[in-house]
């Protein structure tokens, strides 16, 4: 009985002892380091927000910022991906976080990039843009795997330099809430129309 009762106390002092050291692990965990972000949300549906956090370093501070919706977690912003947000400056800022809106419009946008740009796009990075897999998704199943990304940056085509953080991926379902019809953009200035909302909370 002794023995079981030292056991216990020793286990419970390792505990106590831990304690800190647990904490500062959960700590970390829970927050993104520098130059990455996180997406807290795991399944959003058309109309709901996205909660996000992204951990900026000077090199990803600008006056003209976005977040974009995305195929892949790659850290460039490509053609296919597009603005859920109007730009915001981030001059002096080091963490972005907040939660926005996936509207029906920024939705509509997405896929008809995919629609206009998968085929060169995952042909130049041999698939890893994973625009047409989601595309695909999307159209016959009604939902995918997708990716937030915080940029500075216009969308390049795949080899261009457009530095970005991607954080995700999380579970995009668009049905029933909306029929899917793909209408081809003739370039990327198009998509920005739709950005017309405040700008995300940023918190330094």
């Amino acid at each position: 009985m002794r023995s079981y009762k030292a056991v216990v106390a020793a286990v419970v002092l390792a505990l106590v002892l831990l304690a800190p050291l647990l904490g500062q692990m959960a700590k970390a965990a829970a927050y993104p380091q520098p130059g990455t972000g996180i997406v807290y949300t795991k399944l959003v549906s058309v109309g709901g927000a996205v909660t996000f956090d992204f951990n900026l370093t000077p090199a990803y501070q600008g006056a003209a910022a976005r977040i974009y919706l995305s195929a892949n977690g790659l850290p460039s912003v490509y053609y296919g991906d597009v603005p859920i947000t109007p730009a915001f400056s981030t001059s002096n800022v080091t963490a972005v976080v907040g939660s926005w809106p996936i509207t029906a419009t920024a939705v509509a946008n997405f896929m008809s990039a995919l629609s206009t740009y998968s085929s060169t796009e995952d042909a130049l990075s041999s698939g890893a843009t994973q625009e047409t897999v989601v595309l695909h998704n999307l159209t016959t199943q009604g939902w995918a795997l997708v990716y937030l990304k915080y940029s500075t940056s216009a969308p390049v085509q795949y080899g261009g330099t457009a530095p970005a953080i991607a954080a995700g991926p999380f579970n995009l379902t668009i049905r029933p809430n909306m029929e899917v019809t793909i209408k081809p953009l003739n370039n990327l200035s198009e998509l920005c129309s739709a950005c017309r909302r405040p700008s995300p909370r940023s918190s330094t």
